[in-house]
Formats: structure tokens, C-alpha cells, sequence
């Protein structure tokens, strides 16, 4: 052993100061002793403290990030600790720094997530962007696609607009807008241009006025657009997707008989008729349906049953007309019911939404005079002023009346829009002109002075009742033609100011003439969250709202550009290109 204690050889042992029996080192190595640290002599990575034993000759090394062997402060082979690249998922760790991912829990790395709390993974901010939802305004983006808005702009989400690139007497009517399911948007309306650009490229068309639909990206990118082609003139005033088979619904009115879409549309004898046609997700035209009398028609809105089948409203003549609803079959046009609603005065229906239960929910104004009645078969309803707006919910399998509701005001009032929160209750956008209510509810105090306020509603889906109302605007006009729920539960409202203008959150500014107003509001209690107006110093008006259900806003309208005031949405003035009036459409993002 080497070792002589009191004149008595020792057996050699792992502290005896003398490298011997099976020791690769001083009393280190080997089966018996303990690991050498490094720089000493050894044979296998056992016998090292860092379980690496290499070179020529073979000596203990240091701990590094690549030895193949968890050693040092290395929390699993190779990674962790205060030295080594951080560990993937599945990997030992002692704190969130050993991760790549940020994130260790129960002693493992765990894989990215969008809800961690943590920026990792593709994410391009904090658990958005990548491979998780869009980031709202104002977060880090790589690119487009990381935004709700659709914009990245030196890294930062923000808002994008458009507009058509020839402006020639180019106009929209509410329902101008309809969500993809991608997170892009629909956009129909009419042009007396015969060379009609979106942005791909000259769209062209008889002289007159032509309808047209388009579809474009979430980032603004046109990616099919059509008109209808007609001979003769015809409008297009509203458009709708079904998100269960992708299919497109836009309706409008023509004059005489023509084509639309390809398909016949003929004359019914009197001046405008009422038309829906249907066209694939690609823009493929499906079908033309007509509806008309000897007086005037038209479909003013459209909505899908979440089996395909179409819901329109309108006008129905002769006479001064009436509100007017159908159900058509989604696969031929053909009618399954439809009912008219008669009265003593011009009476018409604009807006309708589908409820969750498949119930259709419509809205519109009747009457000329006080007294003036609205006949709905097991409901009447009676003006109170010279003309005024109505809610009604209709059996989606029949068209049944099931409860009608007045917009009752001694003045005037008008039913705009509707739309039904998931729970079934519905939500009503009007305008009125002097103090009034809904439903039969408290009597709004108007927050304003002028024209016409606008007015918001919670009905009970069941029975109509009022759940709450409040009407407010400024010194004009404060029209909505647009709603929905946005994927965060919110109310959202938009349309047309003709004066400045408060709707709860402050004075909005008003730049002239008509500007573009967007609001948000709670559905359990009306607050209002939000309020903002876009304008310039001439016609800037709404006419058409998206919601996305990626969370973004989409607004489109219709403009005459001043160049002393040019639109301008956030992200710089719109350019002047025509002499008239042009469309534009704007990405807001999540909160205008």
C-alpha cells in the first residue's frame, strides 16, 4: 500500500495521503474512493467529479454545456443553471430561468403557452402573436398577422384603412359590411363608375349604377371582388356570410327586368324590385332570387340561419309599401315563408338578426301620421308620432309573430339595427327625435339638443320587455347602421354624426359636415366603455360594421375627400384620387 504505521504495513485506504491499490489519483478513483476533481488522472468518467474523463493522457475535465453529461450546476444534461443554455420542455429545472420557455412548474420545463404569462414561443408579445391569438394595439408584432387590427407598423399594432382607388360616385347603405370567419371582412355596395377599383385592379361594368361585393384579408388584401353586371341599374345594399358553408348573401334592388350575377331578374311591373343573390366563398355566383309588385321594392338586410338558409327584409309594394321578411332556401332561392306587414302609412324593415335558438329578430319604421298601425297578425302596433320604429321576433321555422315591440316617441323615431346576444336577448340600435321609449320602458332623457339621438336597447329575447334603454347624442343627426358583439362580449355600435356629439365618455370631435362615429357599451347595463369619431372636414359616414372574431373592428362608408381635411383613421390621410364620392374601409383593432 505504500503505507507503514509503527513499523506495520497499513492497508492501503481513500485517506491515507498515497495514490495506491485501485486509486486513479490521491486517494480518488477507482471502485472505492471518491470522484477526482479536475486535472487528475483517471480511467473512466466514473472516476471524476464531473463524470468526464478525456484526453491523451485521460485526465478529469471541467463541467461544460456540451459534455453530454449533467454536471456542475447544470439542472438536467447540458442545460440549466447559471452557466448552460436554458432546457426545452420535459427537462429538470429549478426556477424559470433553466427554461427556454420561462415557465418551470413541478420541477419541469414546461412547453410555451398562450395563457402563461410568459413572452415565449413564437409569440411576438406577451401570450399573443405566433402561433396565439392577434395582439391587441399598441403590442409587438413581427408582422400582420400578429395584430388584431391587421397593421404592424415599426413593430407596433396599430390601425390600417383603405379606400377605392377611383372615387366616381361610389356609395353604401347600412349593412355594407359582413366578418369572415379567417378574420377578414365582406364589403358590398354600388358604383355609377364603370371602372370600379378595390385595389386589384379595375373592376368593370356597364354604365349605371352597378352593385358590387368584395371580399378582403384581415390585413386589407383584396381577395376576390365582382359586380353584378347588370344592363340596367341596380344597387346593392347589404351583405351577410354564413359561417357554416361560406356562402354569400347580398341584397339590394334593380329597375326592369335584367340579369344579376348572371341569372334573370325580371320585372314585376312597377319601379324598383327587391333582389338577394348568392355567390360561393370564392365569388362564384350560385343563384339570383327577385321579389316585386306593381309599386316599389327593395331588401334593405340579410342574414343566415346556421343551416345556410338566407333571411332578408325589405319593402314590399304597391302602394306606399310594406315591411316586408322572407326565408329562402339556401341551396335553390326558393321561398320556405314570408310575411308582410301591413299598415296605413309607408312601412319598411331593415334590420334582422338570427337568434342562437334559429328565432329571426327584425327591426324597421312605420306610419306618416299619429295613429298610424303596423299589423304583425297576433300583434298591432299604433304610432304615437309621425312615424316610428318597431322590434319584432319571428318563428325562424315559420314566421309566426312572437312578440312585437314599439319604439314609441311623439316625434319621430326609426328602427336601424339588430343583433342578439348569445343568451337570446336582443339589442336594438334606432334614432329618434324628441324624447321617447322602448318597449314600453322609462321615457329616455335625450343627452342632446338636436335632430336625432341615438338610441340603444336590451329587449328580453323572450318576451320583448325592456331590460334598459338610454337615447344620447349632440346638436344634429347621430345615426347607427351598424351593431354586433364583438368576441369579447361588448355591444358595438356605428354610424353617421352631422354635429359634435357625447355619448357618455366626452365630447367626440366633429370635423364637418358628416363623420364616422364608433361605440362600445356593456350589454348587462348600457355603460358606455368607449366612444370615438373619425372625419374630415366633409362627408365621412358609416355605412357598414365588421366585428372579426379574432376581436378586430372593421368600419367602411362612404366619402367626398377636402383636401384642407382629408380622412385620416390613424394611420395617415387618405389620398385624394376622383372628383366624387368614394368608399373607404378602416381596420379600428380591438377598442377603438
Amino acid at each position: 500500500s505504500g503505507v507503514c504505521d509503527s513499523n506495520v504495513c497499513v492497508v492501503a485506504s481513500c485517506v491515507d495521503g498515497v495514490k495506491n491499490a485501485q486509486e486513479t489519483g490521491l486517494d480518488c478513483g477507482g471502485p472505492a474512493c471518491a470522484p477526482c476533481g479536475t486535472g487528475v488522472t483517471c480511467s473512466i468518467d466514473q472516476d471524476c467529479l464531473n463524470s468526464v474523463c478525456e484526453g491523451t493522457p485521460t485526465t478529469c475535465s471541467a463541467p461544460t454545456c456540451s459534455d453530454l453529461t449533467k454536471n456542475g450546476a447544470e439542472t438536467d444534461e447540458d442545460c440549466g443553471g447559471p452557466s448552460c443554455p436554458a432546457c426545452s420542455a420535459g427537462a429538470t429545472c429549478g426556477g424559470p430561468s433553466d427554461c427556454q420557455s420561462g415557465v418551470c412548474g413541478g420541477g419541469t420545463c414546461q412547453a410555451p403557452g398562450c395563457s402563461d404569462g410568459v413572452k415565449n414561443g413564437t409569440e411576438s408579445d406577451l401570450d399573443c402573436g405566433g402561433s396565439c391569438s392577434p395582439c391587441p394595439d399598441g403590442g409587438s408584432c413581427g408582422g400582420p398577422l400578429d395584430c388584431v387590427s391587421g397593421a404592424c407598423a415599426t413593430g407596433t399594432c396599430g390601425v390600417w384603412s383603405g379606400r377605392s382607388a377611383r372615387e366616381s360616385h361610389e356609395f353604401m347603405r347600412a349593412g355594407a359590411l359582413a366578418p369572415w370567419s379567417d378574420g377578414g371582412f365582406l364589403m358590398t355596395g354600388h358604383t355609377a363608375s364603370t371602372n370600379l377599383n378595390l385595389g386589384g385592379g379595375v373592376m368593370a361594368a356597364p354604365a349605371g349604377w352597378d352593385g358590387f361585393v368584395a371580399r378582403f384579408s384581415r390585413t386589407g388584401q383584396l381577395l376576390w371582388g365582382k359586380r353584378l353586371g347588370s344592363p340596367a341599374e341596380d344597387r346593392s345594399l347589404a351583405v351577410a356570410t354564413s359561417p357554416s358553408t361560406g356562402r354569400v348573401a347580398v341584397v339590394g334592388e334593380y329597375v326592369g327586368a335584367t340579369t344579376l350575377g348572371g341569372f334573370a331578374a325580371p320585372s314585376f311591373g312597377g319601379g324598383l324590385e327587391g333582389f338577394v343573390t348568392l355567390l360561393d366563398s370564392t365569388g362564384a355566383f350560385l343563384w339570383t332570387s327577385a321579389f316585386g309588385s306593381s309599386g316599389d321594392d327593395d331588401l334593405r338586410g340579410v342574414a343566415f340561419t346556421s343551416g345556410g338558409d338566407v333571411i332578408v327584409v325589405g319593402r314590399r309594394g304597391p302602394g306606399n309599401g310594406d315591411a316586408f321578411v322572407a326565408r329562402l332556401d339556401g341551396a335553390s332561392g326558393a321561398t320556405v315563408w314570408q310575411r308582410t306587414f301591413a299598415g296605413n302609412g309607408p312601412d319598411w324593415a331593415q334590420g334582422v338578426a338570427v337568434s342562437p335558438a334559429g328565432d329571426v329578430v327584425i327591426t324597421g319604421t312605420f306610419g306618416a301620421v299619429a295613429d298610424d298601425t303596423i299589423d304583425f297578425g297576433t300583434i298591432t302596433l299604433t304610432s304615437t308620432g309621425e312615424r316610428e320604429g318597431f322590434i319584432a321576433k319571428l318563428s325562424g321555422a315559420t314566421g309566426a309573430t312572437i312578440w312585437a315591440s314599439l319604439h314609441a316617441n311623439p316625434f319621430q323615431s326609426e328602427g336601424m339595427a339588430v343583433t342578439v346576444l348569445p343568451g337570446g336577448d336582443v339589442i336594438y340600435a334606432g334614432t329618434e327625435r324628441s324624447p321617447g321609449s322602448v318597449a314600453g320602458g322609462p321615457t329616455h332623457v335625450l343627452s342632446g339638443s338636436g335632430e336625432y339621438d341615438l338610441v340603444l336597447s336590451r329587449l328580453s329575447g323572450a318576451s320583448g320587455a325592456p331590460v334598459w334603454s338610454w337615447a344620447r347624442g349632440g346638436t344634429a343627426y347621430e345615426i347607427p347602421h351598424g351593431i354586433g358583439i364583438d368576441s369579447q362580449g361588448r355591444i358595438v355600435v356605428a354610424g353617421g354624426m352631422s354635429g359634435p356629439a357625447n355619448f357618455g365618455t366626452g365630447p367626440l370631435a366633429w370635423a364637418g359636415s358628416w363623420d364616422t362615429f364608433v361605440v362600445m357599451a356593456n350589454p348587462a347595463d348600457g355603460a358606455v366603455l368607449s366612444a370615438v369619431s373619425y372625419g374630415g372636414s366633409s362627408d365621412d359616414y358609416a355605412h357598414g360594421l365588421a366585428l372579426s372574431p379574432l376581436g378586430n373592428v372593421f368600419v367602411a362608408g362612404w366619402w367626398l375627400h377636402q383636401a384642407a381635411n382629408p380622412l385620416d383613421f390613424g394611420d395617415g390621410p387618405q389620398p385624394k384620387a376622383g372628383t366624387g364620392f368614394g368608399v373607404v374601409w378602416a381596420s379600428l383593432g380591438s377598442t377603438p
